[in-house]
């Protein structure tokens, strides 16, 4: 068995969302909700925890902000890529 869910480094997210008539408005960019509020979901290895500053625990809801010019870095990070 190669367990590869429990190997995997997994992020679930989306782009943030076009406005589709919200306050009248039909694109992205403006300061509301549906386009800055979007999902962010991370699920690391159990063999990760503890390690390279993981010190989350599981299903834990965090509210800080991220962007997603982050996710490149912190997969090169895992990577352990120079």
């Amino acid at each position: 068995s190669l367990d590869l869910l429990r190997n995997t480094f997994i992020i679930w997210t989306a782009d943030h969302g076009d406005a589709l008539g919200d306050h009248y408005l039909w694109r992205k960019g403006y300061a509301y909700e549906m386009s800055s509020r979007i999902p962010f979901i991370v699920r690391w290895p159990e063999s990760m925890e503890g390690v390279g500053g993981v010190r989350v625990p599981r299903g834990i809801e965090m509210n800080q902000l991220v962007e997603l010019r982050d996710i490149l870095p912190t997969f090169l990070d895992i990577a352990h890529a120079d």
